[in-house]
């Protein structure tokens, strides 16, 4: 285990990131949601998800795109990050993130 006592900004180069990583982001609130989806886009990964609603999803990409980020990057954005099977509970929750991740995982 690693803990890494940093914020939350600052802590993503001390990760470490391959082209089979991946990652989802559950910041503590949407402040912090630009400049870690800024950060982590340009890090190898085969998949990004980020917790939040369809506005906050709307608001991050545009605020991307303003900052010149590649559109098809912005775009590999899974925000709201799962599949759209739940019934908002946080336990069906976390099966419609893993769904997506094994859906990504095993190239369905």
């Amino acid at each position: 285990k690693k803990y890494i006592n940093k914020e939350i900004e600052d802590s993503i180069d001390d990760l470490r990131f391959t082209s089979d990583t991946f990652v989802i982001a559950a910041t503590r609130d949407h402040k912090h949601d630009e400049e870690v989806a800024f950060n982590i886009l340009y890090k190898p990964h085969k998949y990004f998800g980020m917790l939040g609603s369809r506005k906050k999803a709307e608001t991050l990409k545009r605020n991307l795109v303003e900052r010149n980020v590649d559109k098809n990057l912005v775009d590999s954005i899974n925000v709201p990050v799962g599949l759209d099977i739940d019934d908002g509970s946080v336990e069906e929750i976390a099966i419609s993130i893993m769904s997506q991740i094994l859906k990504v995982k095993n190239g369905k």
